[in-house]
């Protein structure tokens, strides 16, 4: 049985996730204009970490992004590594303190190491 607290509470968190993915989806924004970007510590997870690679899969003009500290696990660095299929200037990506597997580190980092050697023109 759920208390009118209970459902305040909840009600609370919604508008609180919400507010999240607005900021979220402005900084979004901004960072297609951007050359480098630094979210680290901005606790996006999983979910940031998928909307920032949907934004990377086209954008031109990023060439470094800091997402340490933003407990990102590997759902979300998958989505990061797919979108560096077709992103080539992307050239530093800073993952550390957070939750992501060996193996997708080591593709993600061919990926940046590819962006690199097509910028530096190898």
């Amino acid at each position: 049985m759920s208390t009118e607290f209970d459902k305040k509470m909840r009600g609370a968190k919604k508008r609180n996730t919400k507010m999240k993915n607005d900021i979220l989806n402005a900084k979004i924004k901004i960072f297609n204009l951007m050359n480098s970007w630094d979210f680290s510590k901005s606790v996006i997870g999983d979910d940031g970490a998928k909307a920032l690679a949907e934004a990377l899969e086209t954008n031109k003009t990023l060439t470094g992004l800091d997402l340490a500290y933003n407990n990102i696990g590997d759902s979300g660095a998958k989505a990061l590594a797919e979108a560096l299929e077709t992103n080539t200037t992307l050239t530093t990506l800073g993952l550390t303190f957070n939750d992501i597997s060996k193996s997708l580190m080591n593709q993600i980092q061919q990926k940046i190491n590819r962006n690199t050697e097509l910028k530096n023109g190898k």
